[in-house]
Formats: structure tokens, sequence, C-alpha cells
């Protein structure tokens, strides 16, 4: 399995800290090319968010 990194990374989209509520951010991998970075919320609390970034 291939590894990529990315070199930046942005979300200019609003998600609710809900369980199962998405985004996508969006990225630039190390050769600059655009990449897309779907997010989910796996859990939320008053104090905490936990998140699950796909690769």
């Amino acid at each position: 399995m291939a590894t990529r990194s990315s070199r930046r990374v942005s979300a200019t989209a609003t998600v609710r800290p809900v369980a199962g509520a998405t985004l996508t951010c969006t990225g630039t991998d190390g050769d600059g090319k655009a990449v897309d970075i779907p997010v989910t919320v796996v859990k939320a609390s008053d104090r905490s968010v936990t998140w699950k970034f796909e690769r």
C-alpha cells in the first residue's frame, strides 16, 4: 500500500459535531496535486469531537 503525505490541508465547510456528520477537506500531496480527504465525525460530546479521516 502506498503512503501519501499531505503538504497542506483545508476545510471550509461547517459541520455539526454529531456522530455520522461528514465533510470533505482538500489537501495538496507531496507532488503538488490536489486531493480530497473525506472526514466523518465518529463521536461528539459537549467537550470533544472524534474525527475519522479517510486515506
